[in-house]
C-alpha cells in the first residue's frame, strides 16, 4: 500500500509539473513580443533594410552640414588648422570624430557605414537590456526615426544619438566608467545635449533609488570632457586659435537671431500623435502595469531634450530626434505585453511600413543623386558651384577647395552678422568662381557669387512686386 501511495504522489507531481507547463506555454502566447520568433524576425528584417538603405546612400549628398563637417575633418588631415585656416562653429571633439570614424578624410561612406552599424548595435543593446519591458518594434521604428528624409547621413544631432543609449544602459548597469566616457563624448559633440545626459541621469536616480551612482557619473564624466577640451584648447591655443571664443561665442552670436522659440515641425507632432495612438490601444485592453519611477523619469528626460531643442533655436526636425529617446521607450515598454493578435498586427505592418518606407526612400535619393550627378559633372569640371532653387552646392565629389565662408574672415567680417536671417544667400556673395544656376527651368551661368545674389535679388524683388498686384 506505502509502495503504491508512494507512486501515485509521484504520478500527481508529475501531472501538476506538466499542468504548469501548459500553462508557461499558454502564458507565452500572451507575451508574443518575447516569444513570438516570426515578430521577431520581421523586426530584424526591416532593421537591416533600414541599414541597408544608410550604407546604399554612404555616398550621396543629403545634408550641407554633414558635408561641411567632413571638409574640415578632410582639411585638417590635409595640413589646414580648424578654426584658422578652415571654419565652422562646431566643437572641436565632432571634427575629431568626423576625422577617425572618416580614416582621417579620406572617405566619407566609411563614416556613414560605421555610424549606420553603430546606431543598430546601440538600440539592439538597448532592447536586449529591456526585453523583458521593451517590444522589439523599438528597434525598427527607432531607425526608421532616426534615418527620415534628410536626416540618414550623420548630421551632429544624429552622431551622439548611440552613445546616449550607451550612457543610460551603462549606468544601469553599474559601468559608471563607460557611462561617464559615453556622456563625455555626446557633450563634446554638442554642448547643449548635457540636459539630454541630465535627462539620462534623473531617469536611472529615479529607477534604481541611489544616488551614489548617478553623482559619481556626473563627476568622472564632467572630469573627462574637461579633460579632453584642456587637450585640445591647449593644442589649437598652439596654434593661435582661441577654441572656447571660436566655438561657444560663435554659436551665440550665428543663432542669435535664427530663435523661434515653440516653434515646432508638424512631422514631430504627427509622430507625437502616433506613439500616443499606441499607448490607446493598450489602454483599451485594460489598466496596464506601470512602473511609476521610469515612467517619470523617462518623461523627465523628454521634456529636458525638448528645452535642448529649444536652446539650439530654429524649428528643424532634426533638432527634435533626440526627445524620441525616451519616448519610443515609454511608449514600446507600455505596449509590450499586448494581445497575441494586436501585438501581430501592429508588428507587421509597422514592419511593412518600415520596409516600403526605406525603399522607397532609397529610390527617391538614388533618382536625386542621378540628376545631381548629371547637372553637376560639368559645374565640376569648370571649377564651379552649382545653385538648384534652393540651396548652393558644396559638392565634396568635385573635389575643389571649400566656399571661402568657411575660412575665419568671414566670420569675423560685419557680413557674418547678416547671415542668419539671408537663408544662405549671403554666403554666395563670398564665391569667387563661377554659379551655375539650374532652378528647373532655365540654366544660367554667373561669373561670381556676388553677381548671381545681386540677380537673385532681382529676381526676388520682381516675384514679391507682381504677386502684390
Amino acid at each position: 500500500m506505502k509502495v503504491g501511495y508512494g507512486v501515485a504522489r509521484r504520478l500527481f507531481a508529475l501531472s501538476r509539473i506538466r499542468g504548469e507547463k501548459r500553462k508557461m506555454k499558454a502564458l507565452a502566447k500572451l507575451l508574443p513580443h518575447q516569444h513570438d520568433k516570426t515578430l521577431f524576425y520581421w523586426a530584424m528584417l526591416a532593421s537591416f533594410i533600414i541599414v541597408a538603405l544608410r550604407i546604399f546612400v554612404a555616398d550621396y549628398q543629403i545634408d550641407w552640414d554633414e558635408e561641411l563637417y567632413f571638409q574640415i575633418a578632410k582639411g585638417w588631415s590635409d595640413g589646414l588648422v580648424p578654426y584658422r585656416d578652415i571654419f565652422d562653429h562646431k566643437p572641436p571633439l565632432l571634427y575629431v570624430y568626423y576625422s577617425l570614424f572618416s580614416g582621417f578624410g579620406s572617405s566619407f561612406a566609411l563614416l556613414r557605414i560605421l555610424q549606420a552599424l553603430l546606431l543598430l548595435y546601440a538600440l539592439m543593446y538597448t532592447w536586449n537590456h529591456f526585453r523583458e519591458r521593451l517590444s522589439i518594434l523599438f528597434v525598427p521604428v527607432m531607425l526608421a526615426l532616426f534615418s527620415a528624409k534628410g536626416l540618414t547621413g550623420t548630421n551632429s544631432e544624429l552622431i551622439y544619438i548611440p552613445f546616449i543609449l550607451f550612457a543610460f544602459v551603462f549606468l544601469l548597469r553599474g559601468q559608471w566608467l563607460a557611462a561617464s566616457l559615453a556622456a563625455a563624448l555626446v557633450v563634446g559633440v554638442k554642448y547643449t545635449a548635457a540636459l539630454d545626459i541630465l535627462g539620462v541621469a534623473v531617469t536611472v536616480w529615479l529607477m534604481q533609488k541611489r544616488w551614489q551612482p548617478v553623482l559619481l557619473f556626473a563627476v568622472v564624466s564632467a572630469s573627462v570632457f574637461l579633460l579632453v577640451h584642456a587637450l585640445l584648447y591647449m593644442y589649437f591655443n598652439g596654434y593661435g586659435v582661441d577654441v572656447l571664443y571660436e566655438t561657444i561665442l560663435r554659436n551665440l552670436q550665428h543663432s542669435g537671431g535664427e530663435r523661434n522659440l515653440l516653434k515646432v515641425p508638424s512631422k514631430f507632432w504627427t509622430l507625437l500623435v502616433v506613439l500616443i495612438l499606441l499607448c490607446g490601444v493598450r489602454m483599451k485592453e485594460g489598466r496596464p502595469d506601470i512602473d511609476v519611477r521610469f515612467t517619470a523619469g523617462l518623461l523627465i528626460w523628454a521634456v529636458l531634450s525638448f528645452v535642448q531643442s529649444q536652446i539650439t533655436g530654429r524649428g528643424y526636425y532634426h533638432y527634435f530626434i533626440p526627445i524620441f529617446i525616451p519616448l519610443c521607450l515609454l511608449t514600446f515598454s507600455f505596449i509590450h505585453d499586448l494581445s497575441v493578435t494586436k501585438t501581430r498586427v501592429i508588428g507587421y505592418s509597422v514592419c511593412i511600413g518600415v520596409m516600403l518606407y526605406a525603399l522607397s526612400l532609397g529610390n527617391m535619393y538614388y533618382q536625386k543623386h542621378q540628376s545631381d550627378s548629371s547637372r553637376l559633372s560639368a559645374a565640376c569640371e569648370l571649377d564651379t558651384f552649382h545653385y538648384d532653387g534652393k540651396s548652393l552646392f558644396v559638392y565634396r565629389l568635385c573635389d575643389v577647395q571649400p566656399l571661402k565662408y568657411m575660412f575665419p574672415q568671414f566670420y569675423k567680417s560685419e557680413h557674418f552678422e547678416k547671415v542668419s536671417g539671408s537663408g544662405g544667400l549671403q554666403w554666395l556673395n563670398t564665391v569667387e568662381r563661377p554659379v551655375v544656376s539650374d532652378d528647373g527651368k532655365t540654366v544660367q551661368i554667373f561669373p561670381d557669387g556676388l553677381r548671381f545674389a545681386e540677380h537673385y535679388k532681382e529676381q526676388i524683388a520682381a516675384e514679391t512686386l507682381t504677386s502684390g498686384r
